[in-house]
């Protein structure tokens, strides 16, 4: 049996584009934590390539 997982949606942000060039497309994408092996130690967010994760006051993402 899988445990819980809660799913939430990110978009990624683009930088500027160089003059002369087309701007990036956003993409968007599926986050998914899976409580049930969630230690809140807070790595996934202080890790997070695009700074999409939070935690929240139990120190939990």
């Amino acid at each position: 049996m899988m445990p819980k997982k809660v799913s939430s949606k990110g978009n990624t942000t683009a930088r500027p584009s160089p003059e002369g060039t087309e701007p990036a497309s956003h993409k968007q994408y599926d986050i998914d934590i899976y409580r049930a092996w969630c230690k809140q130690c807070g790595l996934c967010a202080a890790f997070c390539p695009r700074g999409c994760l939070a935690l929240n006051e139990e120190g939990a993402p």
